[in-house]
C-alpha cells in the first residue's frame, strides 16, 4: 500500500490545529492492534476505523470525531484494500471463503 494524502473538504480544527489533509500508508501493527483492541470492546466500522486512524495517523480520536462524514468515508476507503488484506488472513490456509453454518 502506498502513502496516500487526502486532502479534508472540511478541515478539521481541535486544540489549536487544523487538520486540513490525512496522510495515510500501510498501517503499523500498533494500528492494527488497536483497531482489534476496539472490536474486542464492542465497537462498531466506525470506532474500529477511528481506533486504526489514531494510531497510523497520529491524528488524536476526539479530532477524527469532528470529521465530516463525506471525509470520513474518503479517508476510510483508503484503507479498503488493507481491511480487505486482513480479512484474507484471517481465513484458514487454503480457504478462500468463510465458514457458513449448514442451513436445516
Amino acid at each position: 500500500m502506498q502513502i496516500t494524502t487526502i486532502t479534508l473538504k472540511t478541515p478539521i480544527d481541535h486544540d489549536g490545529k487544523t487538520y486540513a489533509s490525512v496522510t495515510i500508508g500501510e498501517p503499523t501493527v500498533a494500528a492494527v492492534q488497536a483497531l482489534e483492541k476496539a472490536a474486542a470492546a464492542g465497537e462498531g466500522d466506525v470506532g474500529c476505523t477511528v481506533a486504526l486512524l489514531e494510531v497510523a495517523t497520529g491524528i488524536p480520536a476526539d479530532a477524527l470525531h469532528k470529521m465530516k462524514i463525506s471525509d470520513f468515508r474518503t479517508v476510510a476507503d483508503s484503507l479498503r484494500p488493507f481491511v480487505m488484506a486482513l480479512q484474507e488472513a484471517a481465513l484458514p490456509s487454503g480457504d478462500a471463503s468463510p465458514q457458513t453454518s449448514p442451513q436445516s
